[in-house]
Parts: structure tokens; C-alpha cells; sequence
């Protein structure tokens, strides 16, 4: 097929979550149950394109499918099209970055949100994104002026978002990240009038 030369092992992808559809429906799995039940090679590859792709969310800890074989087609494409839509404020915010120079001098007021009379700077995470990568982003925009961070993202990652906060508000996130003390959590909550486009916001402050 002449996909198959543009998205690496996509019919491989769509063979999992087939596999995937038919053992679990609708309900979580695990990168052990693929390996143990679907008979899988190189599961945890396949696993990460599958959500790369679209086809299958992560929150973390377990898998599940993102939409049903029968389901509408809006329903695929409200899916793809929020993947899309993170994929491109991703790039754009990162670009800003690097264009911009020094990460911590960089405050723009479209990054800053307000909670309680204090000012937290945004970092975006992505359910692709581990717990190095969020604490490193959270030193990089963590600033004098702000209260601390406020971690964002698809409304349907938010489970990951939740699992990556209780890490890195747990003590232990000192020795195994690049955080100099763990944080503290604030508040959360979920922003948007289109509920196939909601952000998903959790308030981290910084002792």
C-alpha cells in the first residue's frame, strides 16, 4: 500500500490495534498483556507509533483504543484533528523558544496564566512526553517572577499529566530528575467550550 512508504510500519500499527480491539474493546491494557496475550514482536515499538499515529491513547501506565472500528467518522477525525492541532502548537511554542534564545528570560504573557493572584509559567506536555523531559522543561521556564508552572494538554491526557504531577511532587523526584525540590500541587482544571478540544491544566508551585 502506498502509505506503508510514508508512516513507518503503519500496517503493523493498524494490525495491533485490531488485535488490541478484538482481546480488550474498549477497556485499559498494558505493554505486558500485548506481550503475554497478542503475541506481539517488538510490542513496546509498535505500542508508541500506535499512539504516534492516533490509533490508541496512553496515560502513562495503560493503553486503550482512542475511537472504535464503527465509530463515526467525525469521531476519527475530531481525534486526528486534536493530534494535529497538538503536534502544531507543540512545534510553534518550541520554535518560539529556540527563535527567542535564552529560555528563562523568554516570559510572554500568552505563556502565563493566573491562579489565585499568582502567575505561573506554561509548559506543554504531550502523553509522548516522560518525566525527564517535563522536569527539564519546568527548570527551563521556571523563573524568579512566576509562583511555578502549570503543566498543559489534550484534555484526554490528562491522566498522564496527573501521573507525571504526583511524581514530580513527590520527594523522590529530586534524585531522578532535574528538579532541586519537588513541587507542590495547586489546583486543576479543564478549559474550552468544544469538548473534542479541551486543555487540561494542573497548577504546580515551586517552594
Amino acid at each position: 500500500m502506498a502509505h506503508a512508504n510514508v508512516l513507518p510500519r503503519f500496517d503493523e500499527c493498524i494490525d495491533l490495534y485490531r488485535l488490541a480491539y478484538d482481546r480488550y474493546g474498549t477497556e485499559p491494557f498494558t505493554l505486558d498483556h500485548v506481550d503475554e496475550e497478542l503475541s506481539v514482536r517488538n510490542a513496546r515499538e509498535l505500542l508508541d507509533l500506535a499512539v504516534a499515529y492516533g490509533v490508541l491513547e496512553f496515560d502513562g501506565t495503560t493503553y486503550r483504543v482512542r475511537c472504535e472500528p464503527d465509530d463515526p467518522a467525525d469521531a476519527w477525525r475530531s481525534a486526528l484533528t486534536t493530534r494535529a492541532q497538538r503536534v502544531q502548537r507543540s512545534l510553534v511554542d518550541r520554535f518560539v523558544l529556540e527563535e527567542d534564545g535564552d529560555l528563562e528570560d523568554r516570559t510572554p504573557d500568552s505563556d502565563v496564566l493566573t491562579y489565585d493572584s499568582n502567575r505561573f509559567e506554561s509548559v506543554f506536555v504531550s502523553e509522548s512526553d516522560d518525566l525527564d523531559a517535563i522536569a527539564d522543561a519546568i527548570v527551563s521556564r521556571s523563573s524568579g517572577s512566576t509562583a511555578g508552572v502549570v503543566l498543559r494538554s489534550p484534555g484526554e491526557d490528562a491522566g498522564h499529566v496527573q501521573w507525571c504531577a504526583d511524581r514530580l511532587c513527590d520527594p523522590s523526584a529530586v534524585a531522578e530528575t532535574s528538579l532541586e525540590e519537588p513541587l507542590q500541587k495547586e489546583y486543576s482544571d479543564v478549559a474550552g467550550d468544544d469538548k473534542n478540544d479541551l486543555e487540561f491544566r494542573l497548577f504546580l508551585r515551586q517552594p
